[in-house]
């Protein structure tokens, strides 16, 4: 797999690293969007005590992250691939 992708977003069992390795294209923030969903601790609504509503203006983490849920399912990592394509621009339909 191309360690450097063009308009991709990827992620890749690293054997050297022996951990789940990422690449980005263009944004940065893409790039960070998918380790964070891939690693962080999911986020959960805050409860402001036993028995209480939630509050809907806290988030804490809580949780596995997706990775540890897999691992912990049984999954093996080292078979992990993804990747997604920005779109192909549409050609101009002749506007001015």
């Amino acid at each position: 797999m191309s360690r450097r992708p063009h308009g991709d977003l990827v992620a890749w069992w690293n054997d050297k690293e022996k951990d789940i390795s990422f690449a980005w294209d263009r944004q940065k923030a893409d790039g960070h969007l998918l380790h964070c969903v891939l690693s962080a601790a999911r986020l959960q609504p805050a409860t402001t005590g036993p028995g209480e509503p939630v509050s809907l203006c806290g988030m804490h983490a809580h949780g596995k992250s997706f990775l540890e849920e897999l691992l912990a399912r049984g999954f093996d990592l080292s078979t992990l691939r993804f990747s997604v394509s920005r779109k192909k621009e549409a050609p101009d339909a002749g506007g001015a």
